[in-house]
C-alpha cells in the first residue's frame, strides 16, 4: 500500500471515529432532576421506541435524570445503578413539598402514587405494605428531619415519605 493510501485511509478512519463519538454525545447533558413516573414505564438502551427494552419502572417510581436527548421527548436516567432512556411523557418532576412545618398530624392526606409503608422512617427499614394511589392516611407521627409520617394502614402502623402525599382536608379534633 502506497504511504498516500495510508494518510487517506487514516484520515477516513479517523473522521469516522469523531463522527461516531460526536453523534453518540450529542445529547445534552442535563443538571441532574428527580422526576416520579406517572405510569408504567420502558426503559430502553436509547431515547426511542426503537431501541431495545431493558427493563420496565413501575408508577410511582422515582428516577433522576442525567441527559436529555436531542429532540427533547427522552431523558437518561440513573435506576437501581443503571443507566436507561425514558420518555418524558410518562414523567412527572419531583416537587419538593411537605416538610415537618407544612405537615399537620391528624389531619388527611392521600398517596399520590403507590407508596411503600416501612417499618421505619427510611428506605433502609423493611417493607410492609404497600399503600395504593389515592389512600387516605392520617399521620400520627413525623420524624426528626420531617421527611416521614407514621401513619396505619390495614391493622398496621409504619412510616410513608411526605413526598408522596398531599393533603385532602384538615379535621378538627372533637372535644369529648
Amino acid at each position: 500500500m502506497r504511504k498516500i493510501d495510508k494518510v487517506i485511509l487514516g484520515s477516513i478512519i479517523t473522521a469516522s471515529v469523531v463522527g461516531i463519538n460526536y453523534n453518540m454525545s450529542s445529547a445534552d447533558k442535563i443538571d441532574q432532576t428527580t422526576y416520579i413516573t406517572t405510569n408504567r414505564l420502558n426503559m430502553r438502551k436509547g431515547p426511542g421506541t426503537s431501541y431495545a427494552k431493558i427493563g420496565t419502572l413501575n408508577q410511582g417510581q422515582k428516577v433522576v435524570a442525567i441527559e436529555k436527548s436531542p429532540d427533547g421527548k427522552w431523558v437518561k436516567i440513573k435506576y437501581n445503578s443503571q443507566e436507561a432512556w425514558v420518555s418524558l411523557d410518562y414523567l412527572k418532576k419531583e416537587e419538593t413539598q411537605s416538610t415537618t412545618s407544612t405537615i399537620k398530624l391528624n389531619s388527611n392526606y392521600k398517596t399520590t402514587g403507590n407508596l411503600n409503608m416501612r417499618t421505619g422512617a427510611s428506605t433502609s427499614y423493611a417493607r410492609i405494605a404497600t399503600l395504593p394511589l389515592g389512600t387516605v392516611v392520617t399521620p400520627t407521627k413525623i420524624s426528626a428531619d420531617g421527611g416521614w409520617v407514621q401513619v396505619k394502614y390495614n391493622n398496621q402502623t409504619g412510616w410513608i415519605s411526605v413526598k408522596y402525599i398531599t393533603i385532602v382536608k384538615e379535621t378538627t379534633p372533637v372535644t369529648p
